[in-house]
């Protein structure tokens, strides 16, 4: 193994100084959501964007972790919304 880490450790892929950063993927995980969803609430902009970091000739996209914070707070507030309107149908019945 070498010091950037292996193939599947994000870590790898985050410059020095941006260690706290987190990845589309990481996010996505943390939020329970396909990467995908991430990238279509960026485009309509209910989430911020992250922002590109240099790693030697490519470059990489990260969140800053407020706007994790932030991307954290949107899902739970529509996690919120959905398990209301949920248990509003259950009591129709």
């Amino acid at each position: 193994m070498t010091a950037w880490g292996g193939k599947d450790n994000p870590q790898r892929w985050k410059p020095v100084g941006f260690e706290q950063h987190k990845t589309r993927g990481e996010v996505a995980v943390l939020v329970k959501r396909d990467r995908t969803v991430l990238r279509h609430h960026e485009r309509i902009g209910n989430i911020p964007s992250p922002i590109r970091v240099k790693v030697g000739r490519h470059s990489v996209r990260l969140y800053s972790p407020t706007e994790v914070e932030q991307i954290v707070a949107f899902f739970a507030a529509i996690d919120e919304k959905l398990a209301k309107q949920k248990r509003r149908r259950k009591k129709r019945r």
